[in-house]
């Protein structure tokens, strides 16, 4: 029930986890804001997003699908959508592992954007 797995989030410290997390980390990942090609950056708790706009011969969803492909090269799995990438750590993350995602994901977007 509802009730029950929310008081269990609470009393497992996951719910400050992942706002620790997302204050930490989200705003590492909002330094892409205003880049090039970088139309938003949005989140909440764990599930942010990066949406991308087209420039030149390339859409948006040519330039997701790139940085994606960056990401799996590196060992992250990232939901690739149309211009979108979307990205939803697992409430039980570790901090270590959250910064991997957020390192590997802006490496991969600083990348895609400087070969264009």
């Amino acid at each position: 029930d509802g009730d029950l797995a929310g008081g269990r989030a609470e009393r497992d410290g996951l719910v400050d986890q992942v706002r620790r997390n997302a204050e930490r980390h989200f705003s590492r990942l909002s330094t892409l804001r205003g880049l090039p090609q970088v139309r938003d950056v949005r989140g909440a708790g764990h599930m942010w997003g990066l949406e991308f706009a087209g420039a030149g011969a390339r859409d948006g969803a040519a330039v997701a699908c790139e940085v994606a492909s960056r990401c799996f090269a590196a060992g992250l799995l990232v939901l690739q959508a149309d211009n979108l990438i979307r990205i939803n750590p697992p409430l039980v993350a570790s901090d270590s592992e959250i910064e991997f995602v957020v390192e590997t994901l802006c490496a991969a977007v600083r990348e895609t954007l400087a070969a264009s």
